[in-house]
């Protein structure tokens, strides 16, 4: 998770590879997906966010992260509903907070400049 942080993807790349390797599950999935995201390979990325999320449906980090992938792909309403959904399961999760907010503000302004009649 550190190498994902500090955005050396293809170090976490590897350290997430050898940890599920030794049988670990949805958290070197969540950071598959996140670096498979960031090089831009969003089919990659749903697929092992999907595979952390079956791991642990409950797992917070996984449901950010598989907001910000669909948040890349523009599709918003999929991306709130998994930031809302970590919010919910860890209300302490900083980052689901800010995309969250980020998403909604993105959603007003499109309301604000778009009205529906």
């Amino acid at each position: 998770v550190c190498l994902a942080e500090l955005k050396r993807w293809d170090e976490a790349h590897t350290a997430a590879e050898r940890a599920i390797e030794m049988g670990e599950t949805a958290l070197p999935m969540t950071t598959l997906a996140l670096c498979e995201s960031q090089a831009g390979h969003q089919v990659n990325a749903i697929q092992w966010a999907k595979k952390a999320l079956a791991a642990d449906e409950n797992n917070a980090r996984a449901h950010n992260v598989m907001g910000v992938i669909f948040f890349r792909k523009g599709s918003d309403n999929e991306a709130l509903q998994h930031f809302r959904r970590a919010v919910a399961l860890d209300s302490g999760n900083v980052d689901a907070h800010y995309t969250s907010l980020s998403n909604h503000a993105v959603e007003r302004s499109m309301q604000i400049d778009h009205p529906t009649q």
